[in-house]
């Protein structure tokens, strides 16, 4: 994102201004700028339509966005798409690097204010179950009931029962949950 931000300087656009002009909330862009969300297609295709030109190259991958994850609203897990392909596809982030890395959009508020509703989250999903350092993280994670969820795990009331904690504090708590 350097060139972004060296554009933004060089232009003396301020990022509320292009956010603004893209469609994208001030919180987005910081997290764009800061290499947190990586830029949709269209988003980038916006900014190129906003600054008037081409964008550099980037040697990353694209991803898939396999789905969605919910964060209050309630999402089943569903797999529609084939090996490659999903809801539409973005970069991986340059701090992102390897094998088995995906992509789910977030839809709900109850992480807000560190994710928000449209964020993108990477994940590497090579494990079955809950890993031991996945408690007292945010992790994705899907439940017995087949839906999946951004959610704090931590140690629930008894054995495989977890609690899946939200950030924000008008948003509830699921309690003692199988995962």
């Amino acid at each position: 994102m350097d060139w972004l931000r060296q554009k933004l300087e060089t232009t003396d656009t301020s990022q509320a201004k292009l956010a603004e002009a893209i469609g994208l909330t001030a919180v987005q862009m910081n997290k764009v700028l800061s290499g947190y969300r990586a830029l949709r297609s269209d988003e980038a295709d916006r900014i190129r339509h906003f600054f008037g030109y081409r964008l550099p190259e980037e040697p990353r991958k694209p991803v898939a966005v396999a789905g969605r994850v919910g964060a209050g609203a309630k999402v089943p897990l569903a797999d529609y798409f084939e090996k490659g392909d999903g809801l539409y596809h973005v970069l991986l982030p340059a701090i992102l690097e390897g094998r088995g890395v995906v992509a789910v959009e977030i839809e709900g508020d109850s992480m807000s204010p560190v994710y928000e509703s449209q964020d993108l989250l990477f994940y590497n999903r090579n494990f079955v179950g809950v890993p031991t350092d996945a408690v007292n993280h945010n992790c994705v994670c899907c439940d017995a009931n087949g839906d999946v969820w951004v959610k704090r795990v931590k140690l629930g009331s008894g054995p495989g029962l977890y609690h899946l904690i939200s950030i924000n504090p008008a948003a509830t708590n699921q309690l003692d949950v199988k995962l």
